[in-house]
C-alpha cells in the first residue's frame, strides 16, 4: 500500500477536542482499511500518546480520516473540495446541535442519538485562512474498535436483526435534522444548510468511464444473484434513475427536507455488541 501519509500538525487539529491541560506527546499510524475496503478516502489508525495534567502518558487510539491523497483518480471522483467540507460539518456543527435540541426537548443523556463518533477536530488546509480542500486535509475521530463497535464484511450481507438496528438510527438521523429546521431555523441556516448542498458525483467523470463503473456493478449483481436477468434489469433501471437525479438541480427546502447518508452501505457502518455478540448500537 505504500508509505503511510504523515499528517503535519497534528496536535493542532485535536488539542482543542483534549481536556484541558492535556497535550498530545506523540503518535504513530498505520493504515486501517485494506485496499478496496475505502476509496474515497485514505484511513488512518493513530496511536496518540497523551499527557494529562498529572504527568501521566496515556493511550489515546484515534482514526484519522484524509482525502484520498494516493490516487488523483480518486480525488478526481470524490470531489474532496465538496465531500470533505461536507463531512466536517456534521461532526463539528450538526451532531453538536442535535444533542442540544434533544437535551432541550427533555431527553435523558442516556437516550440521546448515538450515531456518531466522538470527533476530536478537523480541518480543510494547513492555511487557517483556506477556503478549498487540499492535500493536509484531515478529521480525526475516536476509534470506536476501543468501544466494542465492528465494521461489517462487505462479501455478507446484514441479517434482519442488524438491518432493523440500522434502521432505528437510520431514521433518527433523517428526523432530527428535520427537528432542527423546525425548532431553530436560525441554527439550521446558518450551521447546517451551507454546507449540505446537491452536488453531482458524476460532474468529472466521463460517459466512458460512468458506464465501465454501472457494467462492472451489473456484472456483480448477475454473479450474486446467479445469473437472475430480472435483478439485473431491477439494479440498471435504479442506476439509471440516480444518475438522473444526480444531474437534476437542487430544490427548495419543504416540510420533509433533511439529510440523508448517501453513501450508507456495509463499509460506512459499524455495529456495537454486547458481551453475548447481540447487536446494540450502531454508527
Amino acid at each position: 500500500m505504500g508509505e503511510v501519509p504523515k499528517i503535519t500538525d497534528l496536535h493542532k487539529v485535536i488539542q482543542p477536542y483534549l481536556p484541558e491541560g492535556t497535550t498530545l506527546e506523540s503518535y504513530s499510524s498505520c493504515y486501517l482499511t485494506k485496499p478496496g475496503d475505502n476509496y474515497g478516502s485514505v484511513m488512518l489508525a493513530i496511536q496518540a500518546q497523551i499527557k494529562d495534567t498529572d504527568i501521566v502518558v496515556r493511550e489515546l487510539p484515534l482514526i484519522a480520516k484524509l482525502p484520498p491523497v494516493t490516487n488523483e483518480i480518486y480525488w478526481q471522483i470524490f470531489q474532496p473540495e465538496r465531500t470533505c467540507i461536507t463531512e466536517n460539518a456534521v461532526y463539528k456543527y450538526l451532531a453538536p446541535e442535535l444533542k442540544k435540541l434533544q437535551l432541550k426537548a427533555g431527553v435523558l443523556p442516556a437516550e440521546l442519538f448515538d450515531g456518531f463518533p466522538r470527533y476530536y477536530g478537523s480541518r480543510i488546509s494547513l492555511n487557517d485562512r483556506a477556503t478549498k480542500v487540499d492535500r493536509d486535509a484531515v478529521l480525526v475521530q475516536e476509534n470506536l474498535t476501543i468501544r466494542d463497535y465492528k465494521p461489517g464484511n462487505r462479501h455478507k450481507p446484514y441479517d434482519l436483526a442488524h438491518t432493523v438496528l440500522i434502521l432505528h438510527y437510520l431514521a433518527q438521523y433523517h428526523a432530527l435534522p428535520i427537528a432542527l429546521r423546525l425548532k431553530t431555523p436560525q441554527i439550521y441556516e446558518e450551521y447546517v444548510r451551507p454546507y449540505f448542498k446537491k452536488f453531482d458525483m458524476n460532474l468529472n467523470i466521463s460517459a466512458e468511464e460512468k458506464d465501465l463503473m454501472n457494467n462492472d456493478i451489473l456484472t456483480d449483481i448477475k454473479s450474486a444473484t446467479n445469473g437472475d436477468e430480472s435483478d439485473v434489469k431491477r439494479v440498471k433501471e435504479l442506476l439509471d434513475k440516480f444518475d438522473a437525479f444526480q444531474a437534476g438541480k437542487d430544490v427548495e427546502d419543504g416540510p420533509f427536507t433533511t439529510l440523508v447518508h448517501g453513501d450508507l452501505w456495509i463499509n460506512n457502518l459499524m455495529v456495537k455488541y454486547s458481551k453475548t455478540m447481540t447487536a446494540s448500537r450502531s454508527s
